[in-house]
């Protein structure tokens, strides 16, 4: 039960995390590497973020396509929430 020579629950107190978590990310320490690979993206500020598969991969690539044809004029159209919603047929 120790890591790299220090026991998890010490371990546990100086990151204040519970030994239990500890042992359990452990326990699965590939599994959950393997997903944070798949289910994460890294943004312009260096933070990761949670990224989900989409219901619907074309409309939100056609989205995006209007959304940065509407971006790009000069200058910007201001998009809100309901245009967003008339484009997407919602």
């Amino acid at each position: 039960m120790d890591q790299g020579g220090e026991k998890l629950s010490a371990l546990g107190k100086e990151l204040n995390i519970p030994p239990m978590t500890l042992c359990t990310w452990k326990k699965k320490k590939q599994h959950i590497q393997e997903n944070a690979t798949l289910s994460t993206v890294q943004t312009p500020h260096g933070r990761r973020k949670r990224s989900r598969g989409s219901k619907s991969p074309e409309l939100e690539h056609a989205l995006l396509i209007w959304f940065c044809d509407m971006r790009s004029q000069t200058p910007p159209v201001k998009i809100d929430h309901k245009m967003v919603m008339v484009h997407a047929d919602l």
